[in-house]
């Protein structure tokens, strides 16, 4: 049934088109920022139990959600892990290169910062600079 939803999920991604307005990862850097006031002293948040002490909240969250939903409906359980499939596919890589590859190619220079912010990408570095220096 896994590979079910995994394959439902790619072709909804396929056909519905590109999703990333959707996907809002927003919530998880505040999250983190709040983390790191709160508990950025602390000894224990260094290293990998900061790294599970970030992490555990969230999925602990959507495996309540997923256990109700699952007491529900088998459909909706499977509804929702679609669905949390689909948000964490993250932004369409090709439809950012080639919007990036097209505004190198056109020399527009705030379209390239744009995409770059967008990626977090460092202002510094670019195609040209990579293809310039290999």
């Amino acid at each position: 049934m896994t590979l079910i939803c995994i394959l439902v999920g790619l072709g909804l991604e396929y056909y519905l088109g590109n999703l990333d307005q959707y996907r809002k990862f927003d919530w998880f850097e505040r999250y983190c920022v709040w983390l790191e006031r709160n508990f950025g002293n602390n000894p224990l948040w260094k290293g990998f139990t900061g790294v599970l002490l970030t992490l555990i909240p969230p999925l602990l969250l959507l495996l309540i959600v997923a256990y109700f939903l699952i007491k529900i409906s088998l459909v909706v359980y499977y509804l929702f892990v679609i669905a949390v499939f689909l948000y964490n596919l993250g932004p369409s890589l090709n439809s950012i290169l080639n919007d990036y590859l097209s505004a190198v190619d056109e020399d527009d220079e705030s379209r390239i910062e744009q995409i770059k912010k967008s990626i977090s990408i460092k202002p510094s570095l670019s195609v040209r600079t990579i293809t310039c220096s290999a």
